[in-house]
Protein backbone atom coordinates (compact mmCIF):
# COMPACT_ATOMS: atom_id res chain seq x y z
CA UNK A 1 0.00 0.00 0.00
CA UNK A 2 1.17 3.49 -0.91
CA UNK A 3 2.59 5.80 1.75
CA UNK A 4 0.06 8.21 3.23
CA UNK A 5 1.12 11.75 2.40
CA UNK A 6 -2.11 13.52 1.42
CA UNK A 7 -5.86 13.37 2.00
CA UNK A 8 -6.47 11.05 -0.97
CA UNK A 9 -3.94 8.45 0.20
CA UNK A 10 -5.29 8.72 3.77
CA UNK A 11 -8.86 8.15 2.54
CA UNK A 12 -7.74 5.17 0.46
CA UNK A 13 -6.00 3.66 3.51
CA UNK A 14 -9.13 4.12 5.64
CA UNK A 15 -11.30 2.33 3.07
CA UNK A 16 -8.69 -0.42 2.71
CA UNK A 17 -8.55 -1.03 6.48
CA UNK A 18 -12.36 -1.18 6.76
CA UNK A 19 -12.74 -3.57 3.82
CA UNK A 20 -9.98 -5.85 5.08
CA UNK A 21 -11.45 -5.80 8.61
CA UNK A 22 -14.87 -6.78 7.24
CA UNK A 23 -13.27 -9.78 5.51
CA UNK A 24 -11.31 -10.65 8.65
CA UNK A 25 -14.51 -10.72 10.74
CA UNK A 26 -16.26 -12.84 8.10
CA UNK A 27 -13.40 -15.33 8.07
CA UNK A 28 -12.97 -15.67 11.84
CA UNK A 29 -16.40 -14.90 13.31
CA UNK A 30 -18.46 -15.95 10.32
CA UNK A 31 -20.35 -12.68 9.97
CA UNK A 32 -20.04 -8.93 9.66
CA UNK A 33 -19.52 -6.90 12.81
CA UNK A 34 -20.02 -3.14 13.28
CA UNK A 35 -16.94 -0.91 13.23
CA UNK A 36 -16.72 2.32 15.26
CA UNK A 37 -12.98 2.90 15.73
CA UNK A 38 -10.19 2.77 13.18
CA UNK A 39 -6.48 3.44 13.49
CA UNK A 40 -3.72 3.55 10.91
CA UNK A 41 -0.42 1.92 11.83
CA UNK A 42 2.09 4.39 10.41
CA UNK A 43 4.85 2.76 8.39
CA UNK A 44 7.33 5.64 8.82
CA UNK A 45 7.85 8.72 10.97
CA UNK A 46 7.04 10.93 7.97
CA UNK A 47 3.73 9.11 7.46
CA UNK A 48 2.90 9.31 11.17
CA UNK A 49 3.59 13.05 11.20
CA UNK A 50 1.21 13.59 8.26
CA UNK A 51 -1.60 11.46 9.76
CA UNK A 52 -1.15 12.95 13.25
CA UNK A 53 -1.37 16.51 11.87
CA UNK A 54 -4.37 15.63 9.67
CA UNK A 55 -6.29 14.02 12.53
CA UNK A 56 -5.71 17.03 14.80
CA UNK A 57 -7.29 19.21 12.08
CA UNK A 58 -10.43 17.10 11.60
CA UNK A 59 -11.26 16.16 15.18
CA UNK A 60 -10.87 16.71 18.88
CA UNK A 61 -8.45 14.56 20.85
CA UNK A 62 -10.22 11.58 22.41
CA UNK A 63 -9.82 10.13 25.89
CA UNK A 64 -8.90 6.88 24.10
CA UNK A 65 -5.48 8.37 23.25
CA UNK A 66 -2.64 6.57 25.01
CA UNK A 67 1.03 5.79 24.59
CA UNK A 68 1.98 5.57 20.93
CA UNK A 69 -1.58 6.09 19.63
CA UNK A 70 -3.42 9.37 19.11
CA UNK A 71 -7.21 9.18 18.71
CA UNK A 72 -9.59 11.91 17.68
CA UNK A 73 -13.35 12.17 17.51
CA UNK A 74 -14.06 13.56 14.02
CA UNK A 75 -15.99 16.86 14.00
CA UNK A 76 -18.06 15.59 11.06
CA UNK A 77 -19.65 12.16 11.03
CA UNK A 78 -17.54 9.73 9.04
CA UNK A 79 -19.28 6.91 7.20
CA UNK A 80 -17.12 4.19 5.63
CA UNK A 81 -18.86 1.17 4.02
CA UNK A 82 -21.96 1.83 6.17
CA UNK A 83 -19.94 1.98 9.41
CA UNK A 84 -20.13 5.16 11.51
CA UNK A 85 -16.56 5.83 12.63
CA UNK A 86 -16.56 7.59 16.01
CA UNK A 87 -12.82 7.46 16.63
CA UNK A 88 -9.90 7.75 14.21
CA UNK A 89 -6.40 6.96 15.30
CA UNK A 90 -2.77 6.98 14.27
CA UNK A 91 -0.15 4.74 15.83
CA UNK A 92 3.53 5.54 15.67
CA UNK A 93 5.67 3.10 13.66
CA UNK A 94 6.08 -0.17 15.56
CA UNK A 95 7.93 -3.27 14.34
CA UNK A 96 5.46 -5.60 16.08
CA UNK A 97 2.55 -4.02 14.21
CA UNK A 98 3.47 -4.34 10.52
CA UNK A 99 -0.20 -4.30 9.47
CA UNK A 100 -1.81 -1.23 7.88
CA UNK A 101 -4.17 -0.64 10.76
CA UNK A 102 -6.91 -1.98 12.96
CA UNK A 103 -10.56 -1.53 13.84
CA UNK A 104 -12.72 -2.01 16.90
CA UNK A 105 -15.85 -4.12 16.55
CA UNK A 106 -18.24 -3.04 19.37
CA UNK A 107 -20.64 -5.86 20.31
CA UNK A 108 -23.32 -6.49 22.92
CA UNK A 109 -22.37 -10.17 23.28
CA UNK A 110 -18.65 -10.00 24.12
CA UNK A 111 -18.77 -12.86 26.67
CA UNK A 112 -20.65 -15.10 24.24
CA UNK A 113 -18.15 -14.41 21.45
CA UNK A 114 -15.24 -14.99 23.84
CA UNK A 115 -16.57 -18.49 24.54
CA UNK A 116 -17.40 -19.17 20.89
CA UNK A 117 -13.92 -18.14 19.70
CA UNK A 118 -11.92 -19.58 22.64
CA UNK A 119 -10.31 -22.39 20.62
CA UNK A 120 -9.46 -20.29 17.57
CA UNK A 121 -5.70 -19.67 17.50
CA UNK A 122 -6.27 -16.43 15.54
CA UNK A 123 -8.09 -14.95 18.56
CA UNK A 124 -6.71 -14.00 21.95
CA UNK A 125 -7.93 -11.82 24.75
CA UNK A 126 -5.68 -8.82 25.36
CA UNK A 127 -5.82 -5.66 27.46
CA UNK A 128 -5.81 -2.31 25.66
CA UNK A 129 -3.62 0.65 26.55
CA UNK A 130 -6.61 2.05 28.47
CA UNK A 131 -7.16 -1.17 30.46
CA UNK A 132 -10.12 -2.55 28.46
CA UNK A 133 -10.41 -6.28 27.69
CA UNK A 134 -10.49 -6.99 23.93
CA UNK A 135 -10.59 -10.04 21.70
CA UNK A 136 -7.81 -9.56 19.16
CA UNK A 137 -8.49 -11.04 15.71
CA UNK A 138 -5.29 -11.58 13.76
CA UNK A 139 -4.77 -13.66 10.62
CA UNK A 140 -1.55 -13.58 8.54
CA UNK A 141 -3.54 -13.39 5.29
CA UNK A 142 -4.81 -9.90 6.26
CA UNK A 143 -2.84 -6.69 6.79
CA UNK A 144 -5.20 -5.47 9.51
CA UNK A 145 -6.12 -6.47 13.03
CA UNK A 146 -9.57 -6.40 14.57
CA UNK A 147 -10.56 -6.02 18.20
CA UNK A 148 -13.93 -7.14 19.51
CA UNK A 149 -14.93 -4.83 22.35
CA UNK A 150 -17.95 -4.62 24.63
CA UNK A 151 -20.34 -1.91 23.41
CA UNK A 152 -20.67 1.05 25.72
CA UNK A 153 -22.02 4.56 25.51
CA UNK A 154 -18.89 6.13 26.98
CA UNK A 155 -16.54 4.98 24.23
Amino acid sequence: MKQINDQASYSAAIVHVVRQAEKLADKIVGRQLPIDTLAIFAQSSVEYEYVDNYLRQIGTISKLSHGATLYVEPKNKMLVNNHVIKHLGARQPDSVRPERGYVDFPVDNYAELKIMLAKDTRVKEVTSGTGMKLLELKDPSFDVRGYIVESSDDR
